[in-house]
């Protein structure tokens, strides 16, 4: 059967890891790719004369001139409520569908989450032609709404997949495909946008779109919720044995209704709260990065959007070497016993915070040297992918059995991160110059300080007695 032609190559694990890795690839391109294409179709009004600004040269030649007229009229507010929407849906369903998740598994979940977002993705172009930015904000809406459900129902899949001695490099080739994302969407998007022009810029959705309707029906027909489900035959020996020796491990008798799981642990458990902070305090460097950075260096250093793209693309890169290459490091450490498991998590998210906030606050400080701002960005972005093989992996080190719930659960307090953010930067930069941005970085750095001494303080990486919880049989 063609879907089991990967079978004598691939072990199904890893085969199941790879999808998702290209799902979550291919939903980043899709979810992101708008703060750099706003750099391109939409110049705000400026409230006044900006003085605190740099025009590269090599890039004002053309760009400003020739490629940047206006094809929306959108100011700041505008901007930054359109990149907000996604957040204002995705906050919405990654607690429900990391339940759902768990309870019913992943594998419906992550299909219809992807399916519905490469189809609304198609109609990003025509919509907001049509209804300009109301038009786009509900999309961007919806989009939150169905990546949210995808996102979270990730963390069930690396939960029934991915034994905990993998976890480290799986777990991480897994999430790392978010980074994967980001750097397709900035150098792919930026690549596409300059060689098709602002008049066809609805293309690239149409692209997008239709690589994520693809891999959804390869998801759905070539994978399955957990590996007793599989086919007879599609597992070779020594993985089943590997898999049946992972779930007797984990220990989960019988499955747990919604309102039998263990809530009030959850609730009153402190390693919870404190990868939930910990998470937070990261999603805000990202979104930040994300969503404001493509701005700065367009509308401070005067970036092209070719130019752009290629910077951010290479600081992307560099995040995901490093987070394959400390997935390794932390898996030789958790197998030599050098630090406990704990510790290990602790110092790789103190790596993956300390330094991204100073590559932050650093930028803000480069004034119009953009050689110095790429190389604080390049720094600080890179360290982030130590995040990957410790905050990322560590819901499922705390509960095997509910690793889709904490996660979503985290995941979904750390994106309101990105709800708030947008707007709030729009705020504090409303005509986009070096000093306003500088207060910016130094309030990134101070969020990302304080939630990372919270983790070091209070984070554990020891499955938690909620992890073995049995609801009390009702007679």
């Amino acid at each position: 059967m063609v879907f089991k032609v990967h079978q004598k190559c691939i072990p199904q694990r890893v085969f199941v890891c790879m999808m998702a890795f290209l799902g979550l690839t291919i939903c980043n391109m899709m979810r992101f790719s708008l703060s750099l294409v706003l750099t391109f179709i939409a110049l705000p009004k400026r409230s006044k004369i900006k003085t605190d600004t740099c025009i590269l040269p090599e890039d004002s030649k053309n760009e400003t001139k020739t490629h940047r007229e206006v094809i929306f009229e959108w100011d700041e507010r505008i901007q930054g409520q359109l990149l907000g929407a996604f957040f204002y849906g995705y906050v919405v369903t990654q607690l429900p569908a990391g339940i759902i998740s768990d309870l019913l598994g992943p594998r419906r979940v992550t299909f219809w989450s992807s399916f519905l977002t490469s189809t609304i993705t198609i109609f990003i172009g025509p919509i907001t032609n049509f209804l300009d930015w109301p038009g786009l904000f509900v999309i961007r809406l919806l989009t939150g709404l169905f990546q949210g459900a995808f996102y979270a129902s990730l963390h069930a899949v690396v939960a029934v997949w991915v034994p905990k001695n993998e976890r480290g490099r799986l777990g991480t080739f897994v999430f790392v495909g978010a980074h994967m994302g980001n750097f397709g969407s900035v150098t792919i998007t930026g690549f596409v946008l300059n060689a098709l022009g602002q008049k066809r810029w609805e293309w690239l959705f149409y692209i997008y779109g239709g690589c994520g309707f693809i891999w959804s029906l390869l998801f759905f027909f070539m994978t399955y919720d957990n590996h007793t489900l599989c086919p007879e035959g599609l597992l070779g020996e020594k993985e089943k044995s590997k898999l049946d020796t992972y779930f007797e491990s984990i220990k989960k008798k019988q499955k747990v209704k919604f309102f039998d799981m263990p809530w009030k642990y959850f609730g009153t458990n402190l390693p919870v709260y404190a990868l939930a902070i910990g998470l937070w305090g990261h999603c805000w460097g990202v979104f930040i990065m994300i969503n404001n950075i493509p701005k700065f260096m367009a509308s401070v250093l005067g970036f092209n959007v070719k130019s752009n793209g290629m910077y951010l693309g290479g600081a992307y890169l560099l995040m995901v070497v490093i987070a394959f290459a400390s997935s390794a490091v932390v898996d030789w450490i958790d197998k030599k016993k050098i630090v406990s498991l704990t510790w290990n998590r602790v110092i790789f998210t103190t790596i993956g915070s300390a330094l991204p906030s100073l590559g932050l606050l650093g930028v803000s400080y480069c004034e119009c040297d953009g050689t110095c701002a790429f190389i604080c960005l390049i720094i600080g972005m890179g360290c982030m992918g130590t995040f990957y093989p410790s905050l990322k992996v560590n819901g499922i080190d705390l509960s095997t059995n509910y690793g889709g719930t904490i996660g979503s659960t985290s995941h979904w307090l750390g994106t309101t991160a990105g709800a708030i953010g947008p707007s709030l930067v729009a705020a504090l930069a409303p005509d986009s110059t070096i000093s306003q941005y500088r207060v910016v970085m130094w309030l990134s750095f101070i969020l990302m300080s304080a939630t990372n001494v919270f983790y070091i303080l209070f984070g554990s990486a020891n499955v938690q007695k909620f992890n073995y919880y049995q609801p009390k049989t009702r007679g």
